[in-house]
């Protein structure tokens, strides 16, 4: 969250756009245009680029000043530096290996300057697991250290060619916009493509959040017109790239061609993502011609015998956290300001059994097990705790709903009334989805912010939800303050966690990470103890590191906090904090 000077009475940095009546544009939920989806570990819906705890990288209006004039960074306690010199952690998305239940080390890629490609930018990978016992670990060196890899010295990324890991497997892009794609055990990374000048632009790879499945979206060239009086195509075609990815595997081939986006639309009609519990599938929905309906397909990857059409003419499709069941919006109307289909759930993989949930849908999203949170267009917000063998016995959450912002693991449902169009700041509620928790009614006055290192998120059991509220709007300071807040969602009893933070995240459900004191480009990174998952410690806060720039929870792949600074000095680097048992 970035620190910007005031114009008027409030300002805030950059959060979200969205539309009234719906959450699609705000949260994504439900599948909302694009596979790019970031999520924790028990899969509750996070913002992208929320990977965890990453300030804003635009300086605040009231930096002044050189770097070298505030302190040199401290070192914490326990924490150690584990690669020296400039080092950032990517920021495209997750970074660092996250599958579920996999016994792998934990590698994390971070960028640093190239030395073999003047003002580029390397991408490596590191064995933090190793460097966890002590191990000395040297990343760059004349002798390479199977522990850290060098995987291009000329990496490069943007909207659309995205560095990031999902799962235990990174895609990555040279400056030639050729993809890539590295998993542990591999000592480089393998193209996932053929890339030339004239055969169209390979972007949005994506990997399976188990296996080592990736997609990649592959735009054609366009056709001329066959004749001069003929109108120019306004479709995008593009073949959907679609493989397995180890030491020896091929370029991705493809599979299917789709119409992936078309300027006539006035919304994108194409999704694509792998599912299954496994990564076994592949499913994607996109118009057989323009103007036609947008057709749910699906395939075992490698296998298109086993390809069939699951639905035709749905939209914002998702799978269920128990992954039985589809949920989708059928008739969707495409409507940005005011969006609607009718919500059906049926059997993965195949479709069949659709059963109507609820007309005029705005947007939904999928709690415990195959439950609901639907919001209507009509801003009533319902939880169904079997939609599937009892449509109709949903329950009335709350009304004037007009978004959700994220689900927990055991069914608390975040969302919003309120919003600020000319400062972007949000009100908060949570409820749980079939009504066993009493409402919280956390903030009403649009004094939440919503982005960067400050999103609302739960705690990974889903016990209690990490938030902020502005607390200066109407002052004359030239700064943005945000207090932090902890609050159990049982009984909703709010704790404070520091008068001014710049982030705030989770590291499992025993401690929280926040950074405060922020300077214009870092913060203090501290961390404090929950007890049981719904009550703060007592005691003061730990302070890992002054004027870092970003921090990653490993939990609970590792009990432990990856973090960087980079002021430019000597103190620059990659560094782990292991978190204390208990």
């Amino acid at each position: 969250m970035s620190r910007p000077s005031r114009v008027g009475r409030r300002v805030v940095g950059p959060l979200f756009v969205m539309s009234v009546a719906g959450a699609c544009s705000l949260a994504g939920l439900g599948g909302c245009n694009s596979s790019k989806t970031a999520a924790g570990s028990d899969g509750e819906y996070l913002p992208p680029g929320n990977f965890d705890a990453l300030p804003d990288a635009s300086p605040p209006g009231d930096a002044s000043g050189a770097s070298d004039a505030l302190p040199a960074p401290m070192t914490g306690a326990g924490a150690f530096r584990v690669v020296a010199g400039p080092a950032e952690l990517l920021k495209n998305g997750p970074p660092c290996t996250s599958e579920a239940g996999s016994t792998s080390d934990t590698w994390c890629a971070f960028t640093a300057p190239s030395r073999f490609n003047a003002g580029g930018q390397a991408l490596y990978v590191v064995d933090l697991t190793v460097a966890m016992t002590g191990a000395p670990i040297v990343c760059g060196g004349v002798t390479p250290d199977p522990n850290c890899l060098l995987l291009t010295s000329g990496f490069a990324q943007d909207d659309t060619h995205g560095g990031f890991f999902q799962g235990n497997t990174l895609v990555y892009f040279d400056s030639t916009a050729t993809p890539y794609a590295w998993r542990p055990g591999m000592v480089n990374g393998r193209r996932l493509a053929a890339v030339s000048a004239a055969g169209g632009d390979v972007h949005d790879c994506m990997p399976a959040r188990v296996g080592n499945a990736v997609v990649c979206v592959h735009d054609l060239p366009v056709s001329p017109p066959v004749s001069a009086d003929a109108p120019a195509s306004t479709a995008i075609n593009s073949e959907l790239l679609v493989g397995t990815v180890d030491a020896a595997s091929p370029v991705l081939p493809a599979i299917a061609t789709v119409i992936s986006s078309d300027s006539a639309d006035n919304q994108q009609r194409f999704q694509v993502q792998i599912v299954g519990a496994q990564g076994e599938r592949i499913a994607w929905s996109s118009r057989a011609v323009p103007g036609g309906p947008e057709i749910l397909n699906q395939q075992l990857i490698g296998d298109p015998t086993t390809r069939q059409v699951v639905a035709t003419d749905v939209s914002k499709w998702t799978i269920s956290k128990d992954g039985t069941h589809w949920g989708w919006l059928s008739a969707y109307n495409y409507n940005s300001s005011a969006p609607s289909g009718t919500l059906q759930v049926a059997n993965f993989p195949d479709g069949s059994n659709p059963v109507t949930v609820q007309p005029l849908t705005a947007t939904y999203a999928f709690t415990v097990g195959s439950g609901l949170a639907v919001l209507a267009t009509s801003k009533v917000l319902t939880g169904l705790v079997d939609p599937v063998n009892a449509p109709a016995d949903a329950m009335q959450l709350d009304s004037g709903v007009i978004s959700i912002l994220s689900v927990s693991k055991l069914g608390h449902v975040a969302y919003v009334k309120k919003y600020d169009f000319v400062f972007g700041l949000v009100d908060l509620y949570v409820q749980k989805y079939d009504r066993t928790s009493i409402l919280c009614s956390l903030d009403r006055l649009e004094e939440v912010p919503y982005g960067a290192g400050l999103t609302p998120r739960f705690l990974p059991g889903g016990t209690a939800l990490l938030w902020s509220r502005v607390t200066n709007l109407d002052t004359t300071d030239t700064r943005l303050m945000a207090a932090g807040r902890f609050t159990e969602v049982t009984s909703c009893v709010t704790t404070n966690v520091d008068p001014d933070v710049v982030t705030m995240s989770a590291l499992g459900d025993g401690n929280i990470v926040y950074s405060n004191s922020y300077d214009g480009t870092a913060g203090t990174l501290q961390t404090r103890s929950v007890l049981g998952g719904t009550m703060l410690a007592p005691a003061s806060a730990t302070v890992i590191q002054t004027r870092t720039d970003a921090s990653l929870s490993l939990y609970p792949f590792l009990n432990a906090l990856a973090y960087t600074v980079n002021v430019g000095g000597a103190s620059d680097g990659l560094y782990l904090y292991p978190i204390p048992p208990g």
